[in-house]
């Protein structure tokens, strides 16, 4: 069995065997070129295997793609193939990174947390906040490692939250 590993500021974490069959199903494909739209994103993959979704991520606001797509395929052999042969290839001035998805559905697969910090931006508080309530509203979801706003020319305000994970 194959192990594929996953870089989170220079540590790692062992992946493949903590999946289950049906999360080794679905891969992610990053650093795809501009030009790609879904149409061709499914025909990249499909000689690997039956595909049963494929999914482009497009900004909503310039309805272009954002460089990175899913693949669902009908079984877990077909995303294996796909890695093992699209994984660091060159397509047009990229470099493709093909993996297995990581689940954002909640789900722990990982035997270890590897995110020691993590920064949250948020835009669109009211312009009055101070520091202190930003801290009283958020800190009641985890404790805060810094809280800091972030104003620029025009004085709008942006907050940045590190939270210790």
């Amino acid at each position: 069995k194959q192990w594929y590993q996953r870089r989170v500021r220079g540590k790692r974490e062992i992946m493949a065997d903590q999946l289950t069959p049906e999360q080794r199903k679905v891969i992610m494909v990053n650093y795809l070129p501009a030009s790609v739209d879904q149409a061709r994103l499914k025909e990249m993959f499909t000689e690997f295997g039956t595909i049963t979704k494929v999914y482009l991520v497009m900004n909503p606001m310039t309805n272009e793609s954002k460089g990175y797509g899913f693949i669902n395929y009908a079984e877990e052999e077909s995303s294996q193939k796909a890695i093992d042969k699209l994984n660091r290839t060159q397509l047009e001035n990229k470099t493709l990174r093909v993996a297995y998805s990581t689940p954002i559905d909640g789900s722990k697969v990982y035997t270890k947390q590897v995110v020691d910090d993590v920064n949250v931006y948020i835009a669109g508080l009211p312009k009055h906040w101070k520091e202190s309530d930003v801290t009283d509203k958020f800190s009641q979801f985890g404790p805060l490692k810094n809280v800091k706003i972030l104003r620029d020319s025009s004085l709008t305000q942006r907050i940045l939250l590190s939270l210790r994970c």
